[in-house]
């Protein structure tokens, strides 16, 4: 069961923003336009606020504008009484229209959010296994060689010169530091992991020679 939850600073600066700015282009062509084409202007507040926030800011929205469509553009004016029953119909249908695409559109939006959310996560997810494979691969062979170093080192000291003793020496120094270069490779799959890193997608140009 979904709690109605009250909009944040966002939310509520999104829906009087937007509000303003359709009350002013509303009053600025009311003398051009019929009373339902005014709704329109006010409806587009509705959806701005359904694709921008969510569907409860659309749904405040719709109320917020329902008000002041009302107050300001049916007679009497300044008040939420309607004199005449044909200008009654224009708001009533503005706010179930309102609320109904609002939240359609809300909705939307939520959904789209949640399938792009699982879709990095899966790409995440994706870069942690083949990061993993690779590294989990390219262990053993540093590991076989200095472990390979070693045991000549160890049973053949007596009879290696002091050029084979270097030889071996930098062996394993090299395959060590080769060896460090994939841990940190796992650490970084784990900061992967754990969410500290982010994929972060660009367009990059190809050079075609």
């Amino acid at each position: 069961m979904r709690v109605f939850r009250l909009p944040n600073r966002r939310e509520l600066a999104l829906v009087l923003g937007t509000s303003g700015v359709a009350l002013l282009a509303a009053w600025w062509l009311h003398t051009w336009l019929a009373l339902a084409n005014l709704s329109l202007i006010f409806l587009t507040a509705v959806l701005a606020c359904a694709v921008l926030a969510s569907s409860r800011a659309a749904f405040i929205s719709a109320l917020v504008n329902f008000v002041v469509f009302n107050v300001g553009f049916t007679e009497p004016y300044f008040s939420l009484a309607v004199s005449e029953r044909e200008q009654l119909v224009t708001p009533l249908f503005f706010l179930l229209i309102a609320l109904v695409v609002g939240h359609i559109a809300g909705v939307s939006r939520e959904r789209m959010l949640a399938l792009n959310a699982s879709r990095l996560a899966e790409e995440q997810e994706r870069l942690r296994s083949a990061l993993l494979a690779s590294v989990s691969h390219d262990l053993r062979t540093p590991l076989a060689s200095i472990i390979g170093a070693a045991s000549s080192l160890r049973t053949l000291d007596a009879q290696l010169s002091q050029q084979d003793r270097f030889e071996l020496l930098d062996g394993v120094l090299n395959e060590s530091e080769r060896l460090n270069r994939y841990i940190q490779n796992l650490l970084d799959m784990t900061r992967l992991g754990h969410g500290e890193w982010a994929i972060e997608r660009d367009w990059i140009s190809v050079a075609i020679w």
